[in-house]
């Protein structure tokens, strides 16, 4: 519920932006020429050898397959070749940084955008990248942009996006939306959330919370 104060001589209004954030772990290989698939399945790599079988006991387990000419690892200072049917499937683990998880931009202005910037960090062995996406947003917030840029003296609330793979270069609205992706593995790859405000002498007194759900996709 908004809590109402009042100030003599100026109004204030006050923003402040929750996140939640989690990752989406796809344990699908990439594809491969061998891809085979319907709407009732997928077969995402085969192999002709002349043996192959599964061993497990209670404190390990092994794939096998033999016969393979050119299996192995090849690699120079350029780059690395894994050959062989057991080198297909391939880690397309996933992990999202966000620091801060919450930013608190304070008593707003009608002379200034006020602004609070929240990072993120994204690491993915998947070679066809990742999507990062807001996928949720509750709360309440004043007027969203919608010319494209925040303006002092006007009342707009929106979110410029800095970094190499970022979706937009403008100031958006806060929806659900893709800020991010990429069509190779990352790490550690940067982008930055700046959460922009502003207020116009007409922008009602009260106290305004957001919360955002943030969520990064390995992609197939």
């Amino acid at each position: 519920m908004p809590r109402i104060k009042l100030f003599s001589m100026k109004r204030i209004s006050q923003l402040k932006i929750f996140l939640f954030f989690g990752t989406v772990l796809l344990l699908v290989p990439i594809l491969v020429q061998a891809d085979m698939s319907s709407s009732t399945y997928r077969i995402y790599a085969d192999v002709i050898s002349i043996g192959s079988g599964y061993s497990e006991d209670s404190t390990y387990s092994i794939n096998t397959t033999g016969g393979e000419s050119l299996a192995g690892q090849m690699s120079s200072s350029t780059y690395q070749i894994n050959g062989g049917f057991q080198y297909v499937d391939l880690d397309s683990s996933i992990s999202l940084t966000v620091s801060p998880a919450s930013v608190d931009l304070g008593e707003l202005s009608t002379s200034a955008v006020i602004e609070g910037t929240i990072t993120t960090y994204i690491t993915t062995a998947s070679n066809a990248g990742y999507t990062l996406a807001i996928t949720n947003v509750s709360g309440s917030t004043i007027t969203a942009v919608s010319d494209g840029a925040v303006s002092a003296g006007s009342e707009e609330y929106g979110l410029a996006l800095s970094g190499t793979n970022r979706a937009f270069s403008n100031d958006r609205s806060v929806i659900s939306q893709t800020l991010a992706s990429s069509n190779t593995a990352t790490t550690d790859e940067q982008l930055d959330l700046t959460f922009k405000a502003s207020i116009s002498s007409a922008t009602l007194v009260g106290s305004y919370t957001q919360t955002i759900t943030l969520t990064a996709t390995a992609n197939l």
